[in-house]
C-alpha cells in the first residue's frame, strides 16, 4: 500500500512540475480505464438477451466487425438496437446466425478507485505546486 501511494505522490509531483494542461491529460486518461467490456456467455444471443433489458450493447459479428447497439432487444432470430442512441429511425437488426459475441460495458470498481485516487493526487499536486510557484 505505501508503495502505491508513493507512486502517485510521485505522479502529483510531476503533474505539478509539469503544468495544469498535462494533469487534467493524465486526468482524462486514467478515468478511461474504469469501464470495460464483458462477454454476455449463452447459448444463442436470443437466450443472451431474453428477459433483460441493455441500454448498450457491443455486437461482435462472424467476420470480426464490431457494432455499438443501444436500448437492444432480441426476437427469436435477431438482435435489434438503434445504432444511434434515441434514435429509432436507426433500428437495425441483425440476424443471430451472423452474431459471434454480445459484450455489455460494465465499470470496474479497483480501476474507477485507483483512477480516482490519482485523481486527487495530481489535483493535490497542481495546487501544491501553483501555491510555490506564483
Amino acid at each position: 500500500m505505501t508503495a502505491t501511494i508513493n507512486w502517485f505522490r510521485a505522479c502529483a509531483a510531476r503533474a505539478a512540475r509539469l503544468g495544469t494542461a498535462p494533469a487534467l491529460v493524465v486526468a482524462a486518461i486514467t478515468t478511461q480505464a474504469c469501464a470495460h467490456w464483458t462477454a454476455l456467455r449463452a447459448t444463442s444471443p436470443a437466450a443472451a438477451l431474453a428477459g433483460r433489458a441493455f441500454h448498450h450493447v457491443r455486437v461482435t459479428l462472424g467476420d470480426g466487425r464490431t457494432l455499438d447497439l443501444y436500448n437492444v432487444t432480441a426476437t427469436a432470430d435477431s438482435v435489434v438496437g438503434e445504432s444511434v442512441p434515441g434514435s429509432p429511425q436507426s433500428r437495425t437488426a441483425v440476424p443471430c446466425r451472423d452474431v459471434a459475441l454480445l459484450a455489455i460495458e460494465t465499470l470496474d470498481r479497483a480501476r474507477t478507485a485507483r483512477a480516482l485516487w490519482l485523481g486527487a493526487y495530481v489535483v493535490a499536486g497542481v495546487a501544491a505546486g501553483s501555491r510555490t510557484h506564483p
